[in-house]
Formats: structure tokens, C-alpha cells, sequence
């Protein structure tokens, strides 16, 4: 049997860190589970850090009566998994929640695209910026646009709209590394 990957703890606290435009969201863990905490993520380093996931627990579970340890808490109940980054598996889950159906990323025009992904924070560390208004100014100046709308020349026809043809590259380019970072070489 393999090792749970998960841990559980309580929602105790949230801080917002101004100066690095980042919220501090704190997870009490028993004490018992310690050594198995440090097993999993190791002690944090000043130098980097570690994507985690967060998701909330079942409200109706019995947690206080189990073992500590004894399971993965079960599906649609939270956790903090290491490994696991907190960003959307696809850019349609990067879109705000709302009761209108959603449309597919990819039917979206591009200017849309963009902004839906300046507000992503996983795209916002690959393209090295800490917030939506810095994101889409890379995004502006890696494909040479003054608005985001200028995405949209050529819409149907990307072939005409150099502009139109970057975005696209830029995007293939962070689904094939989400993890590392735009280095602005090979540009289209």
C-alpha cells in the first residue's frame, strides 16, 4: 500500500503580504502529524518554494474521531498534496466562477485568452510578474500590441496577424512548461 500523499488541518487564518502582493493562507496541523508534514513538503527555504493544493474537506466527515494518518481524506474533501500545483489544469478553469455556461478556451477570442490568463497565477510566475496589470504588459510587449484587442485582427484568419500568431506560440509554450519560465527566446 502506497503512503498517503495528503495531510489535513484547519483553515485558521489568512494574511495579506502587501509588500510581495501575495495572501498567507495558515493551516494548523496536530502536532502528532509533525514528522509525516516534514516527510512530505521538507522544511521551507528561504530560496524557493513548493506548490502545493488546497482543497476543502467534507463539513459533515468526522475527522476528530479517526486515526491520524489512516487515510486520504476522500474525494471532494481537502487536503494539501505536494507536487501538486495550484493552478487550473486547463486555461478554461482560470476563468472566474460564474452561473453562465462557459464557453471553451479555445473559442474565445484572443484578447479574452489573455486576459483570462494575466489573472492565472501559475502564468503569472512563468512569465515572471506578480499581478494581473504586470502580466498583461508582458503579454502586450512580448506580442507587440498597445491593447489587447489588437489580439483580435485576424481572428479568423490567424495567418494574417503576426500579433495573433505570438499570442498562440506564447500560450503552447506554457502548456508545454507550465512549471519553468518564459526566457523571451523564439519569438515567432
Amino acid at each position: 500500500m502506497t503512503q498517503p500523499t495528503a495531510i489535513r488541518g484547519t483553515y485558521s487564518d489568512l494574511r495579506l503580504i502587501k509588500g510581495r502582493k501575495v495572501w498567507q493562507m495558515v493551516i494548523e496541523v496536530p502536532s502528532e502529524e509533525g514528522s509525516r508534514l516534514v516527510d512530505l513538503f521538507g522544511l521551507p527555504q528561504p530560496d524557493k518554494s513548493q506548490w502545493v493544493a488546497v482543497a476543502p474537506l467534507n463539513p459533515q466527515a468526522d475527522y476528530e474521531h479517526e486515526p491520524a494518518g489512516d487515510r486520504v481524506p476522500p474525494a471532494g474533501s481537502a487536503a494539501v498534496a505536494p507536487g501538486l500545483a495550484s493552478r487550473p489544469t486547463t486555461p478554461e478553469a482560470a476563468a472566474a466562477p460564474s452561473d453562465k455556461p462557459r464557453r471553451p478556451f479555445e473559442s474565445l477570442p484572443p484578447s479574452q485568452q489573455a486576459a483570462l490568463m494575466a489573472d492565472n497565477a501559475e502564468f503569472r510566475r512563468w512569465l515572471r510578474t506578480d499581478s494581473a496589470g504586470a502580466a498583461t504588459d508582458r503579454i502586450k510587449d512580448i506580442c507587440v500590441i498597445k491593447s489587447r484587442r489588437e489580439l483580435d485582427v485576424g481572428f479568423d484568419d490567424a495567418e494574417t496577424s503576426l500579433p495573433r500568431r505570438i499570442w498562440a506560440q506564447l500560450l503552447s509554450r506554457f502548456s508545454a512548461n507550465p512549471y519553468g519560465s518564459y526566457n523571451g527566446a523564439g519569438r515567432a
